[in-house]
């Protein structure tokens, strides 16, 4: 009721590219798309059009009467991996499957060094301009990653499904189902050398979907110059996996010595027994070492708790300041999502946020990213999973509410403004 558009046109077609017939070309008094003046761009409006638009940053502003498709995001980069040591056999090994077969799923256990494997191995296996990186998270869909692939693939020239779901978007009308946008994600990855990397699939390996998706995309391997690399904290039942151990003891001992310490046979012997080699754990043993606690006593106390995990960032938490505390609850109210250094400061209310970034991330509590010409900041599932319980409900909601605001008015992110707006209990927001 209230809407004049009751029904929508549906065409089925067998043409790969889509195309029913050629455009004739347009007059030379129109805006060429092989040249343009400086700061103007080739968009087109929700109707297909070409039209010419001034680029303002990212935005296209459009200079027709009908509003231009944006631009793609900034393509997600595997994440910056420093302290990353040892695993030769284990990148040896990896890389050859991958080179093999195209095709590579790691699983372990959370925190044993996945994501940052595979941060090196696909930096070693394509040019930074042929990976796709995506880190899934708690609450997402394979609808992000398909949006997301239409994006990257809109910025290597093949725009056609970022056309198609942006225009859905800003004219309101119904997008595609998420499994009939796969035939043309699958003929756009045809012969292009992409090297498609997953990380995080457990959190979508249920979603039927997904396997759907996995499927197709195998279909595309070796033949097609398509790779994909996929890590998961679970086995994935539609997919064979190599499951990736914690450290070997002479790692650890190398990580530790690389960070300064130096344990004797027994001390490390216990520890290396005590995390099982989870490198997420060796790392914030060596935080709470470094700030003050005794080899023994750490030794001692971890052969006596349940958990190692909250001892060993009880120890850490214990060694930052206040304003570190406020930069962690921050990014922990995120949940998962990579965020700028402006967001960061809105939700901590400090405007010393990027010396204590640089500090936290100079101690592992915090990951970065490269996010075009900037960056993001994250945490580990460990470290924001304590940040965020540690909050009483009221200023859990406070600052979900703040963040909402931010994403609202300032990065204009609608998705990300919704999520928190949620999570606050603001659902008329």
């Amino acid at each position: 009721a209230g809407q004049r558009d009751w029904a929508a046109a549906v065409l089925c077609l067998r043409a790969r590219d889509g195309r029913l017939f050629e455009l004739p070309a347009q007059a030379p008094a129109q805006a060429s798309s092989g040249e343009r003046a400086p700061g103007v761009a080739a968009g087109r409006d929700i109707s297909g059009q070409v039209i010419a638009s001034e680029i303002k940053g990212d935005i296209y502003i459009s200079a027709g009467p009908q509003l231009a498709i944006p631009p793609p995001p900034e393509p997600q980069r595997p994440p910056e991996t420093p302290g990353f040591t040892g695993r030769a056999s284990e990148l040896a090994y990896f890389s050859a499957r991958l080179a093999e077969q195209h095709l590579l799923a790691i699983t372990g256990m959370a925190g044993v060094g996945k994501t940052a494997l595979a941060a090196h191995l696909a930096r070693q296996a394509a040019p930074a301009d042929r990976i796709f990186w995506h880190s899934f998270r708690e609450r997402q869909g394979i609808d992000v990653v398909v949006r997301l692939l239409a994006g990257f693939l809109a910025r290597h020239g093949q725009d056609d499904l970022w056309r198609t779901l942006e225009s859905a978007r800003l004219s309101g009308g119904q997008a595609p189902p998420v499994e009939e946008n796969f035939n043309q994600l699958v003929q756009s990855l045809r012969g292009r050398g992409y090297l498609l990397c997953l990380d995080d699939f457990h959190y979508v390996a249920d979603d039927p979907l997904a396997a759907l998706l996995i499927q197709r995309l195998t279909d595309l391997l070796a033949a097609d110059g398509l790779a994909l690399l996929i890590t998961s904290n679970e086995q994935i039942g539609f997919l064979p996996s190599m499951e990736l151990a914690g450290l070997s003891q002479a790692d650890a001992a190398r990580l530790l010595q690389e960070h300064g310490l130096q344990l004797d046979g027994n001390v490390l012997d216990e520890l290396h027994r005590q995390t099982q080699g989870n490198a997420k754990l060796i790392f914030l043993a060596i935080d709470a070492l470094r700030h003050g606690l005794q080899p023994a006593l750490l030794i001692a106390e971890l052969a006596q708790i349940d958990n190692i995990r909250a001892y060993l960032i009880r120890q850490v938490d214990a060694s930052l300041s206040e304003g570190e505390r406020a930069i962690m609850s921050a990014l922990a109210i995120l949940l998962g999502r990579p965020a700028s250094r402006e967001a960061i400061e809105a939700l901590s209310e400090n405007d010393d946020a990027q010396r204590i970034l640089d500090e936290l991330a100079s101690r592992h509590l915090v990951a970065v990213q490269r996010r075009g010409p900037g960056r993001v900041y994250d945490q580990h599932v460990f470290v924001q999973a304590f940040y965020y319980d540690r909050l009483n409900k009221r200023r859990r909601q406070d600052l979900h509410r703040r963040a909402g605001q931010f994403y609202q008015t300032e990065e204009q992110d609608a998705l990300a403004a919704a999520e928190q707006y949620a999570r606050a209990g603001d659902h008329a927001q």
